[in-house]
């Protein structure tokens, strides 16, 4: 069976990831990041997608610190979204 709480929290994750995915391929950069920052982290994969988009949106605008501080949010136990978040945190380190 089933968590309902939980599925509604994975499928309400998941649309505002995709919502900001909308909002970015539009170039609305802002939008993008205010529903990539509604992800919550209960539900660690998408949290963590969002993070790291958040850290490519701030980058590119470069602001660096706050794409940092982004990636940085990246839980560890998802693995391969925390390995381009620590790899992008390099990146910006050696520019």
């Amino acid at each position: 069976m089933v968590d309902q709480p939980h599925a509604e929290m994975q499928r309400y994750a998941q649309e505002q990831v995709d919502l900001g995915a909308q909002y970015y391929e539009q170039g609305l950069l802002d939008q993008a990041c205010e529903a990539w920052e509604k992800v919550p982290e209960s539900v660690p994969d998408q949290y963590a997608i969002a993070h790291v988009n958040i850290g490519i949106v701030y980058d590119g605008q470069g602001q660096h610190e706050q794409a940092i501080k982004a990636w940085q949010k990246v839980p560890e136990s998802e693995t391969q979204p925390y390995a381009v978040a620590q790899y992008n945190i390099g990146s910006v380190h050696e520019a």
